[in-house]
């Protein structure tokens, strides 16, 4: 999930981008945060594709001439439907937020933790209800159809495939990984050994010859792997 926070002062900025980070961490949420000081800088950062921001924190009141309402509302003629969270410093200009149908708003130094937390996710929820898209297994007269974004990994052996998801669930089924990997191409899935597809959202860590997933699993990368792994993790996330 990609996050941009837009205001003048960086060192909000930095607070809130250490809590959304938290919370993400918390709620096993891969979050990327990306900050701007200004309306023009966030309008500029989204301006060839602005449904990629997931989410917006906006200051309402900026130093620039453009505030975040303002900024909030050139974001919506050019096509942002996603979610939109104001940042205020009083609720003196609350009422005057909801032309951009904001999710919700937060008054600084004052909104709790709680409340703080709430709104994230449920800003969450409606983007995973927005995109999310399943895979349809079955094995035995039994068959479960899985969120894709629900997934942690699938693992291989000899003709069955077991797939990680959710709580700690795991449902296995006859297949190939190789027909797995091809179901999955372009889904934000990468084989990191023979005998295991992974979901680069759910990665935490990378270290060595390893990958740690954000429900704490352990997942090895093959030596013939290796590179592709590490090429195309920098190139998503920066890992």
């Amino acid at each position: 999930m990609l996050i941009f926070i837009c205001d003048d002062e960086v060192p909000i900025i930095k607070k809130y981008a250490e809590l959304i980070k938290k919370i993400g961490h918390e709620h096993s949420i891969n979050i990327r945060i990306k900050g701007c000081i200004s309306g023009e800088q966030l309008l500029f950062e989204l301006s060839e594709d602005p449904n990629r921001a997931d989410v917006v924190y906006m200051d309402i009141d900026f130093g620039s001439k453009l505030d975040g309402i303002a900024t909030a509302d050139k974001l919506r003629k050019k096509g942002y439907d996603k979610e939109i969270v104001f940042l205020t410093k009083g609720k003196e200009r609350v009422f005057d937020v909801f032309d951009p149908e904001p999710l919700n708003y937060i008054v600084k130094d004052e909104t709790s933790m709680q409340k703080f937390e709430k709104i994230l996710l449920k800003a969450y929820e409606k983007i995973k209800a927005k995109n999310r898209e399943f895979i349809s297994i079955s094995c035995a007269g039994e068959s479960r159809n899985i969120p894709l974004d629900d997934i942690f990994y699938f693992e291989v052996s000899s003709r069955l495939i077991a797939v990680h998801y959710g709580e700690g669930e795991i449902f296995e089924f006859y297949s190939t990984i190789g027909k797995i990997e091809n179901l999955l191409f372009n889904k934000g899935f990468i084989r990191t050994h023979r005998a295991f597809l992974v979901s680069v959202s759910k990665i935490a860590t990378v270290s060595g010859n390893e990958v740690t997933l954000l429900c704490g699993d352990v997942i090895p990368i093959g030596r013939t792997y290796l590179k592709a792994v590490r090429n195309y993790l920098t190139e998503q996330q920066g890992l």
